[in-house]
């Protein structure tokens, strides 16, 4: 999988705002009532029309609103760039490990050292379903960047 990252690039995770998410959905529910309308009402093709003209609006709005997701996780070679990330002040540490809820189970904890400072410490980055790149990829690219990294130290040595 090391192939798809770029070391002089970054792996971005993107994260769908609700606003977006509203629009889009609701261009899909008008184009499944059309489409319904379409099926029982009168076979008109003027209703089909509009049907396939709101679910390409949707479409179209999905492809053009991901560039402008807000960045949620940027990885690169100079380390982990964890923006602010307002849903995870919402929780408490009982509600992210209760095993119930399946939803708030999907947390990466990431263990980092500090320079002068004793001990390991850790950041918990809670994923809420509306990212572009599950948990697996931000994995793999933590382990890609941090490896080439220390390739690259152990040469300075």
């Amino acid at each position: 999988m090391a192939e798809e990252f770029d070391i002089n690039g970054s792996f971005e995770v993107r994260r769908m705002s609700s606003g977006s998410f509203a629009i889009i959905t609701l261009y899909f529910l008008v184009a499944l009532i059309l489409f319904m309308v379409f099926q029982f009402g009168g076979n008109s093709i003027t209703v089909l029309l509009c049907c396939l003209f709101f679910a390409g609006l949707g479409v179209y709005n999905a492809a053009k609103k991901h560039k402008n997701d807000e960045l949620f996780i940027e990885i690169d070679a100079t380390g982990i760039w964890v923006h602010y990330d307002s849903d995870y002040d919402n929780y408490t540490s009982k509600q992210l490990n209760n095993k119930n809820n399946r939803i708030l189970q999907r947390v990466i904890n990431i263990e980092f050292y500090k320079t002068g400072e004793s001990g390991y410490f850790i950041h918990q980055l809670l994923f809420n379903g509306s990212e572009d790149k599950v948990e697996d990829e931000v994995i793999d690219a933590i382990e890609f960047y941090y490896n080439h990294q220390r390739n690259i130290e152990r040469l300075r040595i």
